[in-house]
């Protein structure tokens, strides 16, 4: 990082490199953002007025690790970079338009196309409105297909001076000279999170102007999504007014020719994600799998914000006026983890549901009614926890993840109004027994997502466990129940039917099966919730067996006898086996249906 001064030490020009001393993620984002901005005014030269005046007041030169920019005279440097941040930082439609990354005539010409930026940025860098003012809040609904239609809700800028842009800003960074020597104080939106919070003694983190420039760049090129799970009203009197959890993903930009080459057409899971290792997850295979090389980026730093209520709001408000910041991940792309991350997204995507008209005809009729939503499968994120901690992706499967507890809690008193007692642990197991569900997770257990053979036979054998235990049930209710008559698959479709539509099971011979099923399921997860230690589980396997292989032969121990015993005994390996009979329970379905 150094100036290019004239004959009297004034500066008339910047050069960076992705080497220099100081610079971290988010200045490499920046130095990236800078260089994508000189190329798409290299692009759009002659077309756009903008454009065009940058063309005119800067001069540079671009490589794959650095950035050289000339503006001539020391008082032109003004002029030059409030040119460059007003072609860098647009507004079209009341959405932020950035020419880095918004390289398409089809995104420059669809709102919706760039409010994952949009969002994301307002509702991050530049949350506060005393920083960054912002317009009524603005909702639409689009179709994006032949069947699906979308809300789009965004706060519009029409009309609003773009912090960038602004005189307090530009006065920051230069003085009559030209570009100031002293620091800068910027750190309120630059930075997020390092102005002074607590001690009059605290300072500011101040940056040099040289470094400010880069970092009133780097939100372009980071990548925005919402935190699924997150939704929840502003008020009670205003259920409309929604609050979001939002995180950007800072990639660790090694090249930035390849970066420009990728960026532009990089899109994560639309609209929203489950955690920050699932973002990562996306980020890093997504770029692993459109960058020239074929080669991962080094990894990405994931931020989480949002509101909260521990620091509280003005009075009579609930939640605090800004976000903060609620989880850090960084992520290092390790060559084996790709593969997995990309078979976790082919097989776990996003998927469109029609959602109903929750708020109906009332209250606010300007509020445009949601028509449907993308949902991510609630196991995702998990697996994809267990892979950037470097854990099996099956570890702890049966845990609940926090992102669904507000819906399980809604859904337990739903049950509780038809007078049904269920735990929240039950029904998180009901969803990952979710047929849609189950298929995913089935898919990846019969993909190569295994290191280790004996991990896929030890799945099998427990499903053959499982499988002699329920038909061994299957058999006493036959005789007892159904005069020794074989029950029917149409008898069991007919005594789900009524489960799901009553909350409780009829007394016909399937309907006391599928009861009977369902507490075993119950049995087997609390005694391997109780395996605490590598003797109890054994002993709880132990047990299963001796019950469900006493009349019927698993033809997987039978082939592999020491399956089991060789996880059980090792105590290295012990707590993998209890990961894999979860996943068995999980997961189980007859032979046929695997």
């Amino acid at each position: 990082m150094g100036r290019l001064n004239d004959d009297n030490g004034n500066a008339v020009g910047l050069r960076w490199t992705l080497a220099d001393d100081g610079m971290d993620l988010l200045e490499r984002a920046g130095l990236a953002a800078l260089y994508m901005t000189l190329r798409a005014a290299e692009e759009q030269a002659g077309d756009d007025a903008k454009a065009n005046a940058v063309v005119e007041v800067l001069k540079w030169d671009l490589s794959s690790i650095s950035v050289e920019i000339r503006w001539g005279e020391p008082k032109a440097a003004k002029k030059a970079l409030e040119t460059l941040f007003a072609f860098a930082w647009q507004i079209r439609d009341g959405v932020l338009y950035l020419p880095a990354v918004h390289r398409e005539d089809r995104q420059r010409d669809t709102y919706f196309l760039r409010l994952s930026e949009h969002n994301g940025i307002l509702n991050t860098f530049l949350q506060l409105d005393k920083i960054q003012p912002k317009g009524r809040d603005e909702s639409h609904v689009e179709t994006i297909d032949e069947d699906q239609q979308l809300v789009f809700r965004f706060q519009s800028l029409a009309g609003k001076s773009l912090v960038p842009h602004k005189v307090q800003t530009l006065s920051a960074l230069f003085d009559r000279t030209g570009l100031r020597t002293a620091p800068v104080d910027l750190s309120s939106w630059i930075s997020p999170g390092s102005a002074r919070r607590f001690a009059e003694s605290e300072q500011n983190w101040k940056p040099l102007a040289d470094r400010a420039i880069l970092l009133i760049l780097a939100p372009i090129v980071c990548l925005y999504q919402q935190l699924q799970g997150t939704d929840r009203p502003k008020s009670e009197k205003k259920p409309w007014a929604r609050i979001r959890d939002y995180l950007y993903v800072c990639p660790d930009i090694r090249d930035l020719f390849e970066f420009d080459a990728t960026r532009p057409s990089m899109r994560l899971d639309p609209v929203s994600t489950t955690c920050p290792a699932d973002a990562a997850l996306g980020f890093v295979a997504e770029f692993a799998s459109r960058t020239l090389r074929r080669e991962s980026i080094a990894g990405c730093n994931v931020v989480m914000m949002g509101k909260v209520t521990y620091y509280g709001g003005r009075p009579g408000k609930k939640w605090s006026d800004q976000s903060v910041r609620k989880g850090v991940e960084d992520v290092s792309s390790e060559q084996d983890t790709i593969p997995l991350a990309r078979t976790l997204h082919r097989i776990m995507p996003s998927h469109f549901r029609v959602q109903r008209d929750k708020y109906g005809s009332t209250s606010r009729p300007d509020i445009a009614r949601p028509i449907g939503q993308f949902k991510i499968p609630s196991a995702r994120g998990l697996i994809a926890e267990n892979i950037v901690a470097g854990r099996p992706w099956y570890s702890d499967l049966l845990e609940i993840p926090k992102w669904e507890l507000h819906a399980l809690e809604k859904r337990r008193k739903d049950h509780r109004t038809q007078r049904e007692n269920i735990s929240l642990q039950r029904l998180w197991f009901h969803t990952l027994q979710d047929l849609q569900m189950k298929d995913q997770i089935m898919a990846l257990i019969q993909s190569e997502t295994f290191t280790d053979d004996d991990e896929r036979l030890f799945i099998e054998a427990f499903w053959d466990i499982l499988g002699a235990i329920f038909r061994r049930e299957r058999e006493a209710v036959r005789k007892q129940y159904n005069d020794g008559r074989e029950i029917t698959a149409d008898q069991l479709k007919v005594a789900s039917e009524h489960y799901r539509k009553h909350r409780e099971y009829d007394r016909t011979a399937a309907g006391r099966y599928l009861k009977r099923r369902a507490e075993w399921n119950e049995r087997v997860g609390r005694m391997l919730a109780q395996a605490k230690t590598q003797t109890l589980l054994g002993d709880a396997i132990t047990i299963l067996m001796r019950y469900a292989l006493n009349e019927y032969r698993s033809a997987t121990l039978t082939a592999n006898p020491d399956t089991i015993r060789r996880f059980l005994k090792d105590r290295h390996e012990w707590k993998r086996a209890l990961h894999l009979a979860r996943l068995a329970l999980a997961t189980y379905q007859p032979k046929h249906k695997r």
